[in-house]
């Protein structure tokens, strides 16, 4: 018996039509089940064909022996029989062309499918294969499918007919006289499964269980092949926004939001249909699908909502909860951004999901070659910025951004590394534009990139929004034009000079306040100091905005006495202490600054002041002491023997005099030439040209300019001087050096002055005042983006956040920006990231409160407070307004009872309580 056993399964094997599938059963049979197997196959078949009994006969102990004493060599054939059966590469072949004619083969197949062999089956799904990759499909993933489908179908555990469990079958097409009935099903389900026919035998029931199987296989072919030449259907607009469950993707959750696809739909019918086979390994088949599909309908939701994404895309703002132009995001938005973003990182797909998307949607691909030149930004902007979250707001928080959307500072620089695996694939529009993108890295805000990059529509929304904001917010602090004129201090006489070179030169030209004591002076002829002279202009009494010799006569040197004479009545505190040493620093550097431009013919002269006297026809000479019992200076005139007289009414008057500073007449600064005294200069804050400016030059005479800047400051002297000249004065230059853009010792741009003012090309005189309390609070009601509650009102410091004094100037120099102006801060100034849409944001505000915070963190040595090293935020006396001041005091009275080494964590703490504060509730629920 055991011959025949072996002689039937000889030809079983010899009679293979399907040895892939064979080869996978024979290598798990164990020898018993074998021996039980045929048995039962003996036991079923009493009608087998005598000849197929004598041909096994003759076979005898040989065949056994071949299957009994050789299975190592048998399996190591049948493997090769099967690698010859593995679907073939298809070649060179016509992806469209091919489509074209697989989607027309399908059709005929799904209408007549006995029609057609296995052999044409597997053929299209070979090309079918090839054209799913090129299309971007997981072709790896689909082919382990098909080979789960393949295992199901072999081995699935059918019911008998008319029963439930096989009209759940009906998803293939089958037909009612396709089902299986016989009672053998088990048997037949065995040999179907080793890839076998036995022509010989008659046994109807059998026949239909053969017939059936290869209907299913064929019907599960055509499905397949369905799916996979499916690619390239575009995909409509999606208006679905809600997120319909996460995926886990490469490790990492994703949303997924369920855009319809005629891919993903094709994709779940097939595998629809195959779950509802009873199998043991449809679990294992459920979850390779449901993977496939869900990384199939991620690509169809970005395809859906690409256009909608489009202007979210920004690591910093899905972080945030803002878009480009720094309005609060929906959840769905942000979710959908993220979405957007964690493209190329959700694993060694994604660059073929890109490929995919570029494909099929035309609204898509041009979103995607956006991307492609965003890239580098999005990675050069957002990169610090995430690195500096981690770091200071805290690690929690910095792995739930990378838990929750799968974005690290390494996973950014790693997409340049998945880029790699998909330009050699742009187009050469694309690849000239990234040739663009690199020849304009350091200009990416200039006009022209902007045309090349961003979409004009998207400009256009930023453009109008920015200029709804200056017109609300700037606008109401305008007044009228007379008054604009006499609050900037510039002289009258010279203003429509300024106001028409800005237009014929289509310039924006911003210049500082200037000192109300200088106008009268400037216009009556007097010089203006130029960059070789460094000593500071008094601000106090009859030589208010001239240049004293003697330092203790300056801005500084009144500044000194007066935190002196509070010496005298209170203990200073160690910011006051620290105050005086840097002014005392500052004077010591300016004598020396003086006595070496005193030496230089070229450079200034001193000259007794004159001043006219109060009752007496023609000048005198202005006098200068010091009060010992006042601790103040005091100007006076010479009267009759050797007396003092006020210089303004020319009565005597009393001075203790101070040994250390006997009296003397005053001394100030003039031209060597001229021999007129020297005032201020005109302070240009900004200079903006349409286009790009061109890169900056040092000139110890002008400091540092471009080329654009150097003739600008020669048009104005050269004009304003022909009005001096009208006027019979000696043309005298007003403009010395270039604007603040690049000077490294700015004092801020609004943080001294209480406005600036601005000759616009459009013709205007525009006055951006200082913001202050009732401002701020006006732009938050305005814009929304930030809470006016959480403002500090006038006086108050505690617990709030204080004005950003540079808001309107911000927002003009934004606005001219997108008019494609060259119109830059200065870096000192603390502005922050730029967002080409949205400007400089209130965000990027909080961040320079924290980075003030951090910087004025307090260490404690011997008892005594002292600052971190470098920090110019200590030299408040003359780059800090009280109300800045008042605020870091308040700061250092909560920190200094904490232990030391905590007060860094507190000022951490801190900070992001006035962050959260300070957002509107609609975007701080959407913090992470």
């Amino acid at each position: 018996m055991l011959v025949d056993r072996a002689a039937i399964f000889l030809i079983l094997v010899t009679s293979l039509s399907f040895p892939a599938l064979f080869c996978a059963n024979a290598e798990e049979l164990t020898r018993a089940q074998l021996n039980h197997q045929i048995a039962e196959l003996e036991a079923s078949l009493p009608e087998i064909d005598r000849k197929a009994r004598a041909s096994l006969q003759d076979l005898g102990t040989a065949a056994k022996k071949e299957f009994l004493g050789n299975q190592e060599q048998l399996s190591k054939n049948l493997k090769h029989w099967n690698a010859d059966l593995e679907p073939p590469t298809g070649g060179n072949i016509d992806i469209e062309s091919r489509r074209a004619e697989l989607k027309e083969d399908v059709r005929l197949w799904t209408n007549t499918i006995g029609g057609w062999t296995l052999e044409e089956l597997k053929r299209g799904i070979a090309d079918a294969l090839l054209i799913a990759e090129h299309d971007g499909l997981n072709t790896a993933k689909l082919q382990n499918i098909y080979e789960l489908t393949i295992q199901i179908i072999r081995t699935a555990d059918f019911a008998p007919p008319n029963t439930e469990g096989l009209t759940q079958l009906d998803a293939l097409n089958l037909s009612t006289s396709d089902r299986p009935s016989s009672v053998l099903y088990k048997t037949f389900m065995t040999l179907w499964g080793l890839g076998h026919t036995l022509a010989e035998s008659e046994a109807k029931a059998r026949a239909r269980h053969q017939k059936y199987r290869e209907q299913m296989y064929k019907r599960a072919m055509v499905a397949y092949v369905r799916a996979l030449i499916s690619g390239d259907t575009e995909v409509a607009p999606c208006q679905k926004r809600a997120i319909g469950h996460e995926a886990l993707l490469n490790g990492r959750l994703i949303p997924i939001i369920g855009c319809p696809d005629p891919v993903v739909e094709s994709f779940k019918s097939y595998a629809q249909a195959i779950q509802k086979i009873q199998s043991a390994d449809v679990e294992r088949f459920k979850a390779e699908v449901d993977v496939l599909i869900d990384e199939q309908q991620y690509v169809t939701d970005f395809l859906g909502v690409a256009p909608f994404v489009g202007d979210a895309i920004d690591i910093w703002g899905v972080f945030m909860g803002k878009d480009l132009a720094d309005q609060c995001l929906t959840p769905e938005e942000r979710k959908l951004s993220a979405l957007f973003l964690a493209i190329p990182i959700v694993g060694r797909y994604g660059p073929a999901l890109i490929r995919q998307i570029e494909k099929r949607s035309k609204v898509a691909a041009p979103v995607i070659a956006k991307f492609r030149l965003l890239l580098d930004i999005i990675i050069e902007e957002s990169v610090p910025a995430l690195t500096y979250a981690y770091r200071e707001m805290g690690i929690d928080l910095g792995e739930r951004l990378a838990n929750r959307f799968s974005t690290t500072p390494k996973k950014l620089r790693e997409l340049l590394e998945y880029l790699k695996s998909f330009r050699p694939e742009m187009s050469a529009q694309a690849k000239a534009d990234m040739t663009t993108f690199r020849t304009v890295r350091d200009a990416i805000e200039a006009k022209h990139w902007r045309d090349e990059l961003l979409s004009p529509a998207a400009l256009k929304k930023a453009k109008e929004r920015s200029g709804k904001i200056l017109a609300e917010n700037l606008g109401q602090h305008q007044m009228i034009r007379s008054a604009r004129i006499q609050a900037s201090n510039i002289v009258p006489d010279h203003v429509p000079v300024l106001e028409r070179l800005a237009k014929e030169r289509n310039e924006v030209i911003v210049v500082r306040y200037v000192n109300e004591a200088s106008t009268d002076l400037i216009a009556g002829g007097a010089g203006t100091k130029h960059m070789g002279i460094k000593g500071k202009s008094a601000n106090r009494g009859p030589i208010q905005a001239l240049l004293p010799v003697n330092q203790s006569l300056n801005k500084q040197g009144s500044r000194l006495e007066d935190l002196m004479i509070a010496k005298t009545k209170r203990p200073l505190d160690q910011f006051e202490l620290d105050e005086i040493a840097k002014l005392k620093e500052g004077m010591a550097a300016g004598e020396a600054s003086m006595n070496k431009c005193l030496k230089d013919p070229n450079c200034a002269m001193a000259i007794q002041f004159p001043i006219k006297h109060p009752t007496a026809s023609g000048d005198t000479i202005l006098h200068v002491a010091k009060d010992k019992s006042k601790g103040r200076v005091v100007y006076f005139i010479e009267g009759p023997n050797g007396s003092r007289l006020d210089y303004r009414s020319a009565t005597p008057i009393d001075i203790d005099l101070d040994p250390d500073f006997p009296p003397q007449p005053v001394l100030v600064l003039a031209d060597p030439k001229t021999g007129a005294p020297l005032t201020a200069d005109y302070d240009f804050l900004g200079l903006g040209v349409e286009g790009l400016h061109g890169s900056p030059t040092f000139d110890p005479s002008t400091g540092y300019v471009t080329e654009q800047m150097n003739d600008t400051i020669e048009a104005v002297n050269e004009e304003i001087g022909k009005v001096q000249k009208k006027k019979g004065l000696a043309p005298q230059k007003v403009v010395h050096h270039g604007a603040e853009r690049w000077y490294p010792h700015s004092p801020g741009a609004l943080d001294v002055d209480p406005f600036v003012t601005v000759f616009d090309p459009e013709g205007k005189i525009i006055r951006v005042p200082r913001c202050e309390s009732d401002c701020m609070k006006d732009w938050c009601k305005q814009t929304g983006m930030c809470n006016p509650a959480a403002v500090c009102p006038p006086r108050t410091f505690t617990n709030c956040i204080p004005p950003d004094h540079d808001r309107l100037l911000k927002d003009y120099y934004h606005q001219k920006r997108l008019e494609g102006y060259d119109l830059s801060p200065n870096s000192v100034w603390s502005w922050g990231h730029y967002n080409p849409f949205g400007g400089w944001s209130f965000v990027s505000y909080l961040e320079s409160v924290r980075q003030k915070a951090i910087k004025t963190r307090l260490a404690r040595e011997d008892g005594k407070i002292l600052m971190i090293p470098g920090d110019k935020i200590a030299n408040f006396g003359k780059t800090r307004s009280p109300i800045d001041l008042s605020w870091m005091v308040w700061l250092e009275k909560q920190a200094k009872d904490l232990p030391q080494g905590t007060q860094s964590s507190f000022v951490s703490n801190f900070s992001e309580s006035l962050l959260q504060k300070a957002l509107l509730p609609q975007c701080q629920e959407q913090r992470l």
